[in-house]
């Protein structure tokens, strides 16, 4: 009986122990089913779901002839997981050589309890293979894009530079890093018991979407002229720092935008950040005598005085509200034109007595000063110009000649853009286009912003600037071949407190544009601090302005320059001007679509898909009845014969360029423009046979005779 009592309490104990089991294991199920489902689900995908980012193609920066200037590069990051890694001494050991990294850094970091850190980034793809083929698990490699800069310092502070992850910091990267950077895409890819990642059909792949393309306004042959001009007389003269901006003076497109120091964007971080800056406009000075020519053109505008009325300048010394006033030289009476001409602050100062102060505040304002200018850059300023009743009694005086008035460099092309565009003020912009593959997204056409002055005024002005340099104190200024008109500029420099002036510290200018006949370059130029030699802006500036536009039309030639009016005059004959789009660097539907889009007629050379030239060049201003010649890819010699391009309408010289192009020799009949031409286009030719082309003057040399 004692022995039946005894299994039945093992028995019970036994239930007992059962129900406690099957109630733990129930409140275990429920806590990992119910309670925590969520996270214990998380864990377990963890496991063998493995999400991971792809990455776009960062977009290109071009200028405004299809010249790179931004592109990426294959790379590498290498990454791990260090709660994979079995041993992290060994591992590190292995791919310190491989990634030039410290083997304790690395086994620092692969011993950490994240479960995910990054080994080394923006690597050589050439070590892809190398890393993959250690076999070690918890080790990853994924194939990126590295941003390169191929011109290296060219046009640096105006592209910027990008970080480890190829944001924009600085620059157009940074201003359109939204069009650049694409969209990211994402998938999930599925790990095996041995590590093994696979894709799966049940997690689909969302692709990344490629950055645009943005083409900029600058052209690379012109800044590399600017940023190599201005780095050898910032030496010359030991300047602080110097500024140069061209822009084209119909449309104040940016054509180059110069500042010293300068940067290598591939090596950013290892200069200073201060030569990171666009000083074009970024900084602001005192800008002295360039300034005259927008109060000059205030009198002249408003008819108040005439080029010829009289000034006596005191013999360079004269009190005007208790101050005194200088001029570099005596000078007794002046007429208000050479006022201008021999930049007497005098001269300036006593016509102001006379003016509306309200009109100038007008006027001034007119031309852009004391607001940006809109261009499509972060970090500009908009200078200073107070309202008239901020001034002092003498407030207008000083800024007759130059002072109690801040601008950037920027402001000041645009000022003498005014001028060379007959006195229309236009919106700068270094964004000639944004592309997405072979289609244009945006054109960023310039924007006309208002009439700042008669056209007659500018003309007046034109030819008193053009006086500066054939006689003035611009005469260091003058170009070869090519009229040209300028200002000189001198100013004290202001204490980076605004405390006052700098002692025995001056800004040196020279704005201008050419040539004075038919303006199609604006440059305005400056050195901060010039130390050897004259720190005036006629000895210091000037020359630097000469040596850029110089270059500029070695490089075009004087005979663009010097025909322009000659071709303006024959488009306005022929009817309604239209600019000329860029079609170079598009496939050849593409360009065609974009030229009729402007209501253009098109005829094409060749039988390839892209177009590698065209006639007129981009920006030319043309009759709306004048054909635009687009150059395909060069036709190969076909059954030893040569195709004739259609040549007819264009300029000679243009003529025999696309003939040369094809080993065609050109038989010429006349001058001028090209009416005929035999064989007609489309027709083969043997080697060696000539086109013959005829041609007729645009201009009527009987009424030239007349005149």
């Amino acid at each position: 009986m004692a022995k039946q009592n005894s299994a039945t309490d093992r028995l019970s104990v036994f239930r007992k122990g059962a129900y406690v089991v099957i109630f733990i294991l129930f409140v275990r199920l429920v806590d990992v089913q119910i309670i925590h489902r969520e996270g214990y689900k998380v864990r377990g995908e963890r496991q063998y779901k493995h999400p991971i980012n792809l990455y776009p193609e960062r977009g290109r920066i071009l200028d405004c002839n299809g010249e790179l200037l931004a592109f990426n590069v294959p790379a590498v990051d290498v990454s791990a997981n260090p709660t994979e890694i079995t041993s992290a001494e060994e591992a590190a050991s292995l791919l310190a050589p491989l990634l030039g990294e410290s083997q304790s850094r690395l086994k620092e970091l692969l011993t950490s309890n994240d479960q995910f850190v990054y080994l080394s980034r923006n690597r050589s793809s050439q070590i892809f293979d190398r890393v993959q083929d250690l076999g070690i698990l918890g080790i990853y490699c994924q194939k990126v894009s590295k941003r390169k800069y191929p011109k290296e310092h060219i046009a640096a502070q105006i592209i910027g530079f990008t970080d480890i992850d190829n944001r924009g910091l600085s620059g157009i990267e940074l201003s359109f890093d939204k069009q650049l950077a694409g969209v990211p895409g994402k998938a999930i890819l599925l790990q095996t018991a041995t590590a093994e990642k696979f894709f799966h059909s049940e997690y689909p792949v969302f692709h990344p979407e490629n950055g645009q393309d943005v083409v900029l306004t600058i052209n690379y042959h012109y800044q590399k002229i600017a940023q190599d001009e201005l780095y050898k007389r910032v030496l010359e003269t030991e300047s602080e720092c110097g500024i140069v901006v061209i822009l084209n003076a119909r449309t104040s497109e940016i054509l180059a935008m110069a500042s010293e120091p300068h940067f290598n964007p591939n090596r950013a971080g290892h200069f200073h950040p201060s030569a990171w800056r666009l000083r074009a406009v970024t900084d602001q000075f005192e800008m002295g005598s360039t300034l005259k020519t927008a109060v000059m053109s205030a009198y002249l505008d408003e008819g108040s005085k005439n080029p010829y009325d009289l000034i006596f300048c005191e013999n360079g010394r004269c009190s005007l509200f208790d101050r005194t006033i200088h001029d570099t030289k005596p000078y007794g009476w002046l007429t208000l034109r050479d006022v201008l001409i021999k930049s007497s602050n005098i001269g300036m100062a006593k016509t102001m007595t006379e003016y509306n102060h309200e009109r100038l505040y007008e006027y001034i304002n007119a031309f852009g000063f004391g607001v940006r200018t809109g261009i499509e850059l972060v970090g500009e300023v908009p200078g200073i110009l107070r309202h008239p009743y901020e001034w002092s009694r003498f407030t207008p005086i000083a800024m007759s000649y130059g002072y109690e008035i801040s601008s950037t460099a920027l402001q000041m092309a645009c000022m003498y853009n005014v001028i060379a565009n007959d006195g229309l003020l236009m919106r700068p912009t270094i964004i000639r286009e944004i592309r997405d593959k072979d289609n244009v997204i945006k054109n960023h056409d310039s924007r006309e912003i208002r009439h700042v002055i008669k056209k007659t005024t500018a003309d007046t002005l034109k030819a008193i600037l053009g006086e500066v340099i054939t006689s003035g104190t611009g005469v260091k200024a003058k170009l070869s071949g090519v009229t040209a008109c300028g200002k000189t500029g001198t100013a004290r420099a202001i204490k980076e407190d605004g405390s006052g002036y700098e002692k025995n510290k001056y800004i040196a200018t020279f704005g201008g544009f050419f040539p004075q006949e038919d303006p199609k370059i604006t440059v305005f130029v400056l050195l901060k601090n010039p130390k050897v030699g004259s720190y005036y802006g006629g000895d210091a500036a000037a020359p630097l302005f000469q040596h850029i536009s110089n270059k500029i039309i070695e490089k075009e030639g004087v005979d663009y320059f010097t025909n322009m009016n000659h071709q303006t005059l024959i488009a306005e004959k022929q009817g309604k001007e239209k600019r000329v789009p860029n079609l170079v660097g598009f496939r050849k539907p593409i360009a065609m679509k974009l030229a009729r889009k402007e209501n253009l007629n098109v005829k094409s050379v060749g039988n390839g898909k892209t177009v590698i030239a065209q006639q007129p060049e981009a920006g030319t201003s043309i009759s709306e009845n004048q054909d635009i010649i687009i150059v395909t890819e060069k036709e190969s010699l076909e059954q030893g014969h040569y195709s004739v391009p259609y040549v007819v309408g264009l300029p000679l010289r243009n003529a025999i360029n696309i003939l040369a192009a094809r080993n065609i020799r050109a038989v010429v009949d006349g001058s001028g423009r090209v009416v005929r031409q035999q064989p007609k286009a489309g027709q083969k030719i043997k080697p060696n046979e000539q086109v013959m082309l005829h041609c007729e003057s645009s201009i009527d040399v009987g009424k030239l005779l007349t005149l």
